[in-house]
C-alpha cells in the first residue's frame, strides 16, 4: 500500500507548478489552481494571524505548503492541524524524530 501511495504522490509532481507567494490579490488575479506556493511556518502563521479569510480564500484557489523554519535544528516539528484547519493542503514534517511527545492516555487494561 505504502509504494502505491508514494507513486500516487510522485505523480502529483507534474500538475503542480511552484509558485513565490507574493500576496492575495496577485495571487487572486493570477488564479491558477495548479500553482503551489511554499511558506515557512512563521510566514503562514503571520498570515493566519493578519489576514485569515484571505489566506483560506488563497487555499480554496490553489494549493500550499507549509515547511518547518530553518531554526529547527533538533528536528522538531510544527502542528500541522493549525495550518490544515485554514486550508493548507500540505505540511511538510521532519521524520527524524517521532515528533511530540504529547501521547494520547493510555487506555486502562
Amino acid at each position: 500500500h505504502e509504494t502505491r501511495a508514494i507513486k500516487a504522490l510522485s505523480d502529483l509532481v507534474v500538475y503542480f507548478v511552484p509558485m513565490r507567494f507574493v500576496n492575495f490579490d496577485w495571487a487572486q488575479e493570477r488564479a491558477r489552481s495548479y500553482e503551489i506556493s511554499s511558506l515557512t511556518e512563521d510566514q503562514a502563521l503571520n498570515l493566519i494571524r493578519d489576514a485569515p479569510r484571505q489566506f483560506v480564500a488563497f487555499n480554496q484557489r490553489q494549493c500550499s505548503r507549509i515547511y518547518p523554519r530553518g531554526r529547527r535544528i533538533n528536528s522538531t516539528n510544527f502542528d500541522p492541524y493549525i495550518y490544515w484547519r485554514v486550508g493548507c493542503q500540505m505540511a511538510a514534517l521532519n521524520y527524524q524524530t517521532l515528533g511530540s511527545q504529547r501521547h494520547p492516555p493510555m487506555l486502562h487494561r
